[in-house]
């Protein structure tokens, strides 16, 4: 049984989510195919839970999704009610979190899914009994709301496919205009759109975000009823009264990011500019909540109660690992109670990049909880007495053995900055100098899988005798990327020193790896110190080139890129350039680095990927129709795969002997043999040589 904790007026309980009694190794595969749970929403009439359940299947190469209903207090099992279709991305590559819509006789749910290449809005009966599409537009439906007659369903929809697929065409035939819109570093006619099929893409938004051709063009709105299913159409005027709940109102702070709406006009938000952090309006009066979970933690999320005059509220310590907490804020006596106190957290985002807050009723919050030795489950929590109860465990067939429990870890740097993280102790018999490290930099978030972007199989290098510390990156500079860079550099540096004195790990075998901002961090790590062995990369860091593609973006990309790195047009010139760009770092690599990107953006690395293969430093694999954050679960498993066999390669002299693994074993046996002349040293910074890029090679 794995147990996590709760408090309730100062009385620790446990709670329990069954699993079987015997532990056994979690493979890569069965990582992939862990299951996640989203969409939680409880009905309106507070008996009942609709939820979502997300299996990634190699097999078929995709994302599995199903509906269920839970009845609330009641021990009878969860309904499927209905084939949730392919699951819908965001443009980066995250499953999208849309919570369904309950009709008001909590009878029927309704949501949008991707059947057959189309988006169509669908309805359920809670019961069980049936489910079918209530349109079928031409178009692809971008959101739904509950109209304010409560008898229908007013939706919005995009461009009509005929039109999108004529406009790719006029394109194709008359040539592709290349202006600020147009990502030249991804293809650029009929790309993949996740299950969709293929579309042609351009930015349409805010830094990076894209969208369709005619993704810009006007919305239109409709009325469907769910019982007769007649479609109507419907104005701005109705989509806008409907949705006014979304809105902020009158006497809101100026800093609100977030909101929740109770009854006659209460509201609550969270500030994070501001020393209170979680303010509410009712009846005219701002009340502040003064407890130190609203004013010295992180808040992640916030609903108002139906019915009561409490807000629930969730929380995480500031610069901590998640320990996402629960609670309950009276805005009338100013009382904050603290429901539910976890080692993770209580919204199962597997990526650590995406934040909900549990759903609330009138008489319980039902959270999806995942903690760093506890898989996704689906709890309920008594908002009267505390008390918690296991819902549903999709993955109740995982179990972790007691010494592969993972643990937070707090530590300082020399400058006395507070750092924390979870770290994976490994597994087998120390080697005669300690076990080597794996580290992860971004975000640690819910159960431990792979990281942010889900690459690097945390579990199977744990049991192949790989310690794992997945490092919580702290608040960054708001302006100063360099800052947040060095800040990062000194953190890693003491976690290493820390767990060498402490965990038996040998620091002249530290392997690192990251996506994203976690990717920056692991390139500045091996241009700028010798604490490294070897690195496994997953997204681009900025270059010259990164720079050309992106220099017309609409969305402010070049005032951003100013703002935060300090960088303007490319010059070799330039210190701050060479700084930040690997491009002008390439001579300060002497470690061998793995290369997993996505075709979107695998172009942008170019210029120091190419210079590091001509010293037998790089080894790159490209994965087709990925954007940002993988999300095929066939690319998924290789991914994990080949990370696996590369730290173990680097950081433990290990081959799989598996005939079909003998190519790349080939080819890193080459690169090893150039190994030996580089002086290796795990002591302190790189020296600051001279340097020549490919940017610098016309």
């Amino acid at each position: 049984m794995i147990k996590y904790r709760f408090t309730l007026a100062g009385i620790s309980l446990a709670c329990l989510c069954a699993l079987p009694a015997k532990a056994e190794n979690i493979s890569p595969r069965a990582l992939v195919e862990l299951a996640d749970i989203s969409h939680v929403k409880i009905s309106p009439d507070g008996a009942e839970v609709a939820f979502r359940v997300e299996r990634p299947s190699v097999e078929r190469n995709t994302v599995l999704t199903t509906w269920y209903v839970k009845r609330l207090h009641s021990d009878a099992p969860p309904i499927a009610i209905a084939d949730g279709g392919t699951a819908l991305h965001t443009d980066a590559g995250l499953v999208l979190n849309e919570a369904p819509i309950w009709s008001p006789d909590s009878q029927y749910v309704f949501y949008r899914a991707l059947w057959k290449g189309q988006v169509q809005l669908w309805s359920a009966r809670a019961d069980g009994s049936g489910a079918h599409a209530l349109t079928s537009e031409p178009g692809d439906i971008i959101d739904a709301t509950l109209a304010t007659d409560g008898q229908s369903l007013l939706f919005r929809t995009g461009a009509v496919r005929a039109d999108i697929r004529a406009a790719e065409m006029k394109e194709y035939n008359q040539g592709i205009r290349i202006d600020g819109s147009v990502n030249i570093g991804m293809p650029l006619f009929r790309y993949n759109d996740y299950d969709a099929g293929l579309y042609t893409h351009r930015f349409n938004g805010a830094w990076m975000q894209q969208g369709r051709l005619l993704s810009d063009a006007p919305l239109s709105v409709k009325r469907v009823n769910w019982l007769s299913l007649q479609v109507n159409a419907a104005s701005q005027a109705d989509w806008s009264q409907a949705t006014h709940d979304a809105t902020m109102p009158a006497g809101a702070p100026a800093d609100a990011t977030m909101i929740a709406k109770g009854a006659d006009g209460a509201a609550a938000f969270i500030t994070q500019t501001t020393r209170s952090a979680l303010t509410a309006l009712q009846a005219g009066h701002t009340l502040i909540c003064p407890a130190p979970s609203c004013t010295q933690a992180r808040i992640t999320s916030v609903r108002w109660r139906p019915g009561a005059s409490e807000v629930i509220f969730t929380s995480t310590p500031v610069n901590s690992v998640a320990m996402e907490t629960l609670h309950a804020w009276n805005v009338v006596t100013g009382k904050v109670r603290d429901l539910l106190a976890t080692d993770g957290t209580l919204t199962g985002q597997p990526s650590g990049l995406v934040e909900d807050g549990c759903s609330v009723g009138k008489d319980d919050a039902v959270c999806v909880l995942a903690s760093e030795n506890t898989p996704p489950c689906l709890v309920q929590v008594d908002l009267d007495t505390g008390q918690v109860k296991t819902l549903f465990d999709p993955n109740a067939g995982v179990r972790i053995a007691e010494s592969e429990h993972a643990r937070a870890l707090s530590w300082k740097d020399k400058e006395g900055l507070a750092f924390s993280g979870v770290f994976m102790p490994a597994q087998g018999a120390k080697p005669l100098h300690g076990y080597p490290l794996f580290i992860q930099y971004y975000k640690c978030k819910g159960f431990p899988r792979g990281g942010v972007g889900d690459e690097w199989p945390f579990r199977s290098l744990s049991e192949a005798g790989i310690a794992v510390l997945c490092i919580q990156a702290r608040p960054p500079h708001p302006d100063d990327a360099v800052a947040d860079y060095k800040m990062a550099q000194s953190g890693v540096s003491a976690a290493i020193d820390l767990l060498s004195r402490t965990a038996n790990i040998d620091p002249d075998r530290v392997g690192m790896g990251g996506l994203s901002f976690g990717s920056e961090i692991t390139m500045w790590m091996a241009m700028r110190t010798n604490l490294l062995r070897t690195a496994s990369i997953s997204s681009p860091s900025i270059t010259p080139f990164y720079y050309w593609i992106h220099m017309n973006n609409a969305t402010g990309f070049q005032a951003r890129l100013k703002r935060r790195w300090g960088l303007g047009a490319p010059n070799p010139g330039d210190p701050q350039w060479r700084t930040v760009s690997p491009a002008f770092q390439t001579d300060n690599v002497h470690i061998p680095l793995l290369f997993q990107m996505s075709e979107e953006e695998y172009l942008q690395s170019i210029e120091y990927v190419a210079p590091l293969w001509t010293r037998h430093l790089a080894d790159m694999y490209v994965f087709p129709y990925e954007p940002h954050i993988k999300y095929q679960p066939v690319h998924k498993l290789a991914v994990y795969t080949r990370n696996l066999d590369w730290l173990r390669y680097w950081l433990q002299d290990y081959e799989d002997p598996a005939p079909e693994k003998a190519e790349q074993y080939a080819l890193w046996r080459q690169m090893k043999a150039h190994d030996g002349s580089r002086g290796l040293s795990t002591q302190g910074e790189n020296p600051a040589t001279p340097h020549v890029g490919l940017s610098q090679l016309q």
